[in-house]
C-alpha cells in the first residue's frame, strides 16, 4: 500500500509541475499573423527582436482555440 500511495503521490506532483509549465509566465506576448505569401512563413513585427534573444531560443508561438484550448 505504501508503494501505491508513493507512487500517486509522485504522478500528481509531477502533473502539477507540469501544467503550471504552460503559456502564462511569459514577460512579452504579442499577436503575429501568417505571410500572406506562404502557408509555412511568420512575418516577426520588427520591435519584437529587442524583447527576443538574438538565436530566439526564447521565441514560443502557440495558438490559442476560441475555447482556450492553445496549440
Amino acid at each position: 500500500m505504501n508503494k501505491v500511495l508513493v507512487l500517486f503521490l509522485l504522478s500528481f506532483i509531477v502533473c502539477s509541475i507540469n501544467s503550471n509549465a504552460q503559456s502564462n509566465g511569459f514577460r512579452y506576448s504579442r499577436e503575429i499573423s501568417p505571410a500572406r505569401t506562404s502557408w509555412n512563413r511568420l512575418t516577426l513585427p520588427n520591435d519584437i527582436y529587442g524583447k527576443i534573444a538574438s538565436d530566439f531560443s526564447d521565441l514560443r508561438i502557440y495558438k490559442l482555440e476560441e475555447n482556450g484550448d492553445s496549440t
